[in-house]
């Protein structure tokens, strides 16, 4: 049926659309009549797209069945959400909620997206990128502080598909070149790669067929781009060369930073599988089927189900509390500098495209905006390290907890050597030192954030959620490596996932009133950090301590679960006479096979509107939640636990002390000590 001879769609016109009745306040002059539910699903049947959006999740089941027939739906502006979704009704009663989108004019392309034909991937790539280049001036290209030193020139060859290696000083420094970013996978599909051995050739000449799948789609989409260089780690750096590569790696952030566009194979787990979108999981959200209709002057997109949530698609977690995605380019830890680097990315994701730049997020079903959850969550606030800071964006406690959701996104990640836990991060440390100042780095910490950065945690794998895949890289951790590494009070020395929810707070409404970084008898020092490299500051160190000055005392320990805590990590914290005194969070559970006891350092009040909150169970109901005035009033501690690491005062950390009760210090004395 033409959409024209629809009655229920000739009934709509743009002005039920606008923006004036987005906050729900104002509602049009009166509720659009449409057709009966029995001429709706016959208008569908015969072909009428709007008829078959407006019917794809409606569920009148409840209703007698004559109303179908002979009562006419009407339509209103939803009362959730009512800026992006409408309802179907039939007298009272609603039955249906559909998502809208006003398609912004940088989008209205001379074709209209359809039912059985979206745009195709070309469309949205060209699309995305010419509209970011002209328009987001957050994405535009800076004065590049390097350049990578050598490229593939994918037009090498006019009357061939093969490319060849390219030395940059060929190539002029203003030049565009697209960046790769990728899994290389196990050893047995280990792709094309550039050795001394085979340095020479590559510059003479690469055959396409050579070339993994990866490779080949990567080659195919940048000359569809009409660009001429790509620049992939594994051919542009000579890998058996160890000079050459910490060079490159050492400039990843100018190499990421610097490109055209990065494309991320983010479904693909190795080279065989191609840098396209790939087949979805049967676990996730079906994607939404979508058209775009022209209400008068008016152009606007309405799907048939709620467009998918940005943030799962990637796999990443705003939330602080779903656990990332299993995304096999989001579970490599070198990828994340890759994708946090690059200005614009476009990522080969699960049934569709994901866009990313400095301004804004996409996909392929909304290319224009991201999809975000405005109900059901929201982002905790970070802890206050004085008294000066505030809750803009821009202020240092956001920046702080910018880091730490960095951390804890790369600490969720594995790597194959685990020698490269600091080279793979260097990247976006240049990037964050170079941007905020945080002071100086120390394996993965800055100066400026102590003492907060010192109070992580460690996320065992059996404290998720158990429906998540378990990756087999997983299997050991969390876990030390077999070398040195950090100090033990960097996060660094411990493969395996990171939080940092106790530098967090959630659940106030008013956030004026919040602050407590009461911090006692506390402080650092100073710090000892020896390099191995001494001209790569950020890099690896050979020796760290951190020199402190604040209370600690002995406490023995059970290391039996903690009734009531969901992250089943817990354990008990128990004075002389076994009454409980506080909890902590082992860093490693196998290192207390043989330990009954630890020290405690105290290092600042623990927050009444922690983001997480005390297991009720810890003090038996003794301690109360009720009020900020009489939580106060326990003065519950916060900081590390440690075991001696040789004589003197002398520690490493193997934890983190959380609602100890300040009582156990009483009688001592603040003393100088050395964490390594």
């Amino acid at each position: 049926m033409p959409l024209l001879s629809c009655k229920a769609f000739r009934q709509i016109s743009g002005n039920f659309f606008s923006a004036k009745y987005d906050n729900g306040q104002a509602e049009p002059s009166r509720p659009i009549p449409l057709t009966p539910i029995a001429q709706a699903r016959n208008c569908a049947s015969s072909g009428c797209p709007f008829c078959t959006i407006l019917m794809a999740n409606a569920d009148p089941s409840f209703l007698p069945e004559e109303v179908l027939y002979t009562d006419a739906m009407t339509l209103k502006r939803a009362m959730i959400d009512p800026e992006q979704s409408f309802q179907l009704f039939i007298g009272m009663d609603d039955f249906s909620r559909t998502f809208f989108y006003r398609v912004p004019p940088e989008w209205r392309l001379p074709s209209l997206a359809e039912l059985d034909k979206p745009w195709d991937e070309l469309t949205l790539m060209r699309t995305w990128l010419s509209n970011c280049v002209t328009k987001h001036s957050k994405c535009r290209q800076t004065a590049s502080r390097g350049f990578p030193k050598r490229l593939l020139d994918v037009r090498a060859f006019a009357s061939s598909n093969d490319i060849r290696l390219v030395e940059s000083q060929s190539v002029l420094a203003t030049t565009k070149y697209v960046t790769l970013s990728h899994c290389w996978g196990p050893v047995a599909k280990h792709l094309i790669c550039t050795s001394k051995a085979t340095l020479s050739d590559r510059m003479q000449r690469i055959q396409f067929e050579d070339l993994s799948m990866t490779f080949k789609d990567a080659v195919k989409i940048c000359r569809d781009l009409d660009q001429k260089y790509l620049w992939i780690d594994s051919l542009c750096i000579i890998q058996d060369d160890g000079e050459d590569w910490s060079e490159q790696a050492a400039a990843m952030a100018s190499i990421y930073g610097g490109s055209y566009v990065t494309l991320a194979a983010l479904s693909s787990a190795d080279s065989t599988q191609g840098c396209r979108i790939r087949p979805r999981e049967p676990a996730k959200p079906k994607l939404s089927r979508y058209q775009d209709f022209n209400f008068g002057s008016r152009r606007v997109r309405i799907l048939e189900h709620s467009p998918t949530y940005w943030h799962s698609e990637y796999g990443d977690n705003p939330y602080k509390h779903d656990g990332y995605g299993s995304s096999p380019l989001r579970t490599r830890a070198w990828t994340l500098q890759e994708r946090e680097l690059s200005l614009r990315c476009i990522n080969f994701a699960q049934g569709q495209l994901l866009w990313q730049c400095r301004t804004m997020k996409g996909s392929s079903e909304l290319p224009w905006q991201e999809m975000i959850r405005k109900h059901d969550d929201s982002y905790p606030l970070p802890l206050k390290l004085n008294q000066r800071e505030d809750f803009t964006s821009h202020g240092p406690a956001f920046q702080r907890d910018h880091w730490y959701g960095l951390v804890e996104d790369y600490s969720s990640r594995y790597l194959t050597n685990e020698t490269d836990k600091l080279p793979a991060l260097a990247g976006l440390a240049s990037k964050f030192s170079e941007e905020q100042n945080p002071g100086n780095y120390l394996a993965g910490i800055w100066s400026d954030h102590l003492p907060s950065a010192l109070l992580w945690r460690t996320v065992p794998l059996y404290s998720r959620n158990r429906d998540q895949p378990i990756s087999p890289l997983a299997a050991f951790l969390p876990r030390r490596p077999q070398a040195y590494r950090a100090p033990s009070w960097s996060w660094t020395s411990i493969d395996g996932e990171i939080s940092y929810e106790s530098q967090r707070i959630g659940g106030c409404d008013d956030t004026s009133c919040i602050f407590d970084s009461e911090y006692g008898n506390f402080k650092i020092t100073g710090s000892y950090y020896q390099l191995v490299a001494t001209f790569d500051t950020l890099g690896t160190p050979s020796d760290a301590a951190l020199r402190m000055r604040g209370n600690i005392t002995e406490l023995e320990i059970n290391m039996q679960p903690i009734e009531g805590d969901f992250t089943k990590s817990l354990r008990r914290l128990i004075w002389a006479d076994g009454t409980t005194v506080g909890a902590f969070y082992p860093d490693i559970v196998d290192d207390f096979r043989f330990v009954r006891s630890v020290y405690v350092l105290s290092i600042r009040s623990e927050p009444f509107y922690s983001s997480i909150q005390m297991p009720s169970c810890l003090y038996g109901g003794k301690v109360s939640f009720s009020e900020p005035a009489s939580w106060n009033d326990y003065d519950l501690r916060m900081g590390l636990a440690l075991l001696r690491a040789r004589s003197g005062e002398v520690y490493r950390r193997v934890g983190l002390v959380r609602w100890l009760i300040k009582e156990v210090f009483d009688g001592t004395q603040p003393v100088q000590l050395r964490i390594v």
